[in-house]
């Protein structure tokens, strides 16, 4: 509640004026914290703080340049501080005029992606030796053993299909554009087969997350999917598994 207080002349306010002006304010905002603790003990919600309009304040002096005032926004750092520079081209500037001072360099970074095929072929050694038998030079770490894919050409590959949701057809497409030379069976392959190191983790997840947790949830709802009906029998942390039965002992062998 507010109160319109009556204008006092200056003469009026005497010392037991001012404290008795000042003992009403302090009750006034303890009447207002109360009614709001009551009206949060009611479920209701209280008074909402609004906060005096910008309009009403005055308008605060700009400070003048020779007061030594940066400029706002100045004591912000670079937007280039954290990126790694990999190349530096030098610009020089033609028809200097003479006499002119040099004055060192204004940078001007610029940021680009470069996707681009890069085919290298390997020349192994091959001898034999006295005895018949025939040597061959080892190919080098980075090349995934069986594939003629480099490393990073797969995991760009699974990054496009599981993380980007690009479909198949429309990845072989980019592939090609790319100048990457691979067929649809090529490009399934490497999207579905060899997968067992990732079938691992994802069987390590749940004994890991049963290690750790005071409890196992369980939802046994069903979806349908082809003609069938799924049900998710078990729900542990981010672990998830789906099977045709449902039932108290199909959820505890997942759990298990």
């Amino acid at each position: 509640m507010r109160i319109d207080w009556p204008e006092i002349a200056e003469s009026e306010r005497t010392p037991l004026v001012v404290r008795l002006l000042e003992i009403i304010q302090q009750q006034q905002e303890l009447i207002s914290r109360l009614q709001d603790e009551i009206a949060i003990l009611k479920g209701l919600k209280p008074r909402p703080k609004i906060s005096p309009s910008a309009l009403e304040r005055p308008a605060s002096p700009p400070a003048s340049e020779g007061e030594g005032s940066s400029r706002p926004g100045s004591e912000k750092r670079p937007k280039t501080a954290q990126l790694t520079i990999h190349r530096h081209q030098v610009l020089h500037l033609e028809n200097v005029s003479a006499g002119a001072t040099f004055k060192g360099y204004a940078d001007f970074v610029v940021q680009e992606l470069i996707l681009r095929a890069e085919t290298t072929c390997y020349r192994r050694e091959r001898w034999r030796t006295i005895d018949g038998r025939h040597l061959l030079a080892e190919l080098p770490n980075e090349v995934v053993p069986g594939s003629h894919f480099g490393p990073n050409l797969l995991g760009y590959i699974l990054h496009q299909y599981h993380h980007q949701h690009v479909t198949q057809p429309l990845l072989l497409e980019q592939l090609r554009q790319l100048g990457i030379d691979i067929s649809a069976g090529q490009l399934n392959g490497i999207l579905t087969e060899n997968k067992e190191a990732f079938h691992q983790e994802k069987d390590a997840l749940l004994p890991a997350a049963l290690s750790v947790s005071s409890y196992v949830g369980v939802d046994d709802t069903g979806a349908r999917h082809q003609g069938h009906i799924f049900c998710p029998s078990a729900n542990c942390l981010a672990w998830r598994k789906a099977s045709l039965e449902q039932s108290m002992a199909n959820q505890s062998k997942c759990c298990t």
